[in-house]
This record gives C-alpha cells, sequence and structure tokens, in this order.
C-alpha cells in the first residue's frame, strides 16, 4: 500500500472521528458557503475537510480548539484550491457553478428585490477579484469570528492580521465603488454627421 492511499477506518475509529467534527459542522459550512459563495462547492469544501482530517485524527484529538484547527485545515484548502484554478483562469460562469447570492431579508417589492440582487452581483463580482487570503479573512470576519479567534485559526500574528484585513477590506470596498461608477461614455465631438 502507498504511502496516498488510506486505510479503511475501524467502525470505532469512524465513529470517534465523527464526534470530534459533527459539533462543528454548522461552523465549518457557514464559512466555507462565504468562501465559496456557492452551496455545492461549500458542501465539497466540508466533504474535503473530513476527508483531510480522518489522515490527521491524532492532531485533531490533541487540539486544543478543535473548531479553530478545522477551520485553519477549511481555509489552507479552499486558499490551495483557489490558487490552483487562477492558474488555469476561466471566467466563471455563475448560472453554471450555481453560485447564488448570500441569503438576505425578504425583500417588500419588485424595486427592493432588483436592488437586492445588484447589489448581490455587484459583491460576487467583486468577491471574484479578491485574493483568496483575503477572501479567507473576510469570510472569517464576515462569520463574527473575533481577531483572538482568527489568530487561532490563520496563524498570524495579530499586527499582520489587522493590516491583512484593512487591506482586504479597502479592496473590497474600492471594487464596489468602481462597480457603482456609471459607464463613462465617450465625448462626442461637435461634428454632425
Amino acid at each position: 500500500m502507498s504511502g496516498r492511499e488510506r486505510s479503511r477506518p475501524t467502525i470505532q475509529e469512524a465513529r470517534r472521528l465523527a464526534a470530534l467534527i459533527e459539533p462543528h459542522l454548522d461552523a465549518l459550512f457557514r464559512a466555507a458557503y462565504r468562501l465559496c459563495r456557492s452551496v455545492p462547492d461549500a458542501e465539497d469544501l466540508v466533504q474535503d475537510v473530513c476527508l483531510r482530517v480522518y489522515d490527521r485524527r491524532g492532531q485533531l484529538e490533541r487540539a486544543d480548539s478543535p473548531r479553530a484547527w478545522l477551520l485553519r485545515v477549511q481555509l489552507n484548502l479552499h486558499i490551495d484550491a483557489a490558487w490552483r484554478r487562477r492558474a488555469v483562469a476561466e471566467p466563471l460562469d455563475d448560472e453554471r457553478h450555481g453560485a447564488r447570492p448570500l441569503p438576505g431579508p425578504d425583500e417588500q417589492g419588485p424595486e427592493e428585490h432588483a436592488e437586492a440582487a445588484r447589489l448581490a452581483e455587484m459583491l460576487n463580482r467583486g468577491w471574484r477579484l479578491l485574493t483568496p487570503d483575503q477572501q479567507a479573512l473576510l469570510a472569517l470576519y464576515a462569520e463574527g469570528y473575533s481577531l483572538a479567534e482568527m489568530i487561532e485559526i490563520t496563524g498570524v500574528p495579530l499586527g499582520a492580521l489587522k493590516a491583512r484585513l484593512h487591506r482586504a477590506r479597502a479592496r473590497l470596498g474600492s471594487l464596489l465603488d468602481a462597480d457603482r461608477q456609471p459607464p463613462r461614455i465617450a465625448a462626442v465631438s461637435g461634428e454632425s454627421r
């Protein structure tokens, strides 16, 4: 058996691993959804985390904060996959990939619904232009993790984390501002045809 092949877990091992992971599945899925912006992709990412953790179950059992450890594995998997996808950059077609905006409050009328859809599309476009590292930090921030928790999850020191988070927020803000600007119309000379 090669080093890359997994041995089949015993029923006891599988139950023990499930007991370690199960309390954190909701947090993993919410963070994955914020990262991927798609339910199927978020489900795939959480499944990849569970598969990856099997080989490292001893580390998970010894972790002081299992949730932070699992989220770190998930962020690393997401960032690695995102960089690989960017290497073969293909424009995303949200319809084809099942991406949808984050669920929000019910809108009252068609105007509000149209505005909410426009804002969600602007956010999706801006999100795709961020680096995977920026997406990861903003996803954790949006999920409400404290700076101390983010340090534990990412392993980034406080000063660097604050700077990176600030840059990520500023970049997303500037992308959204640029998206709000009306398109420029070329100046028309006074000549008529």
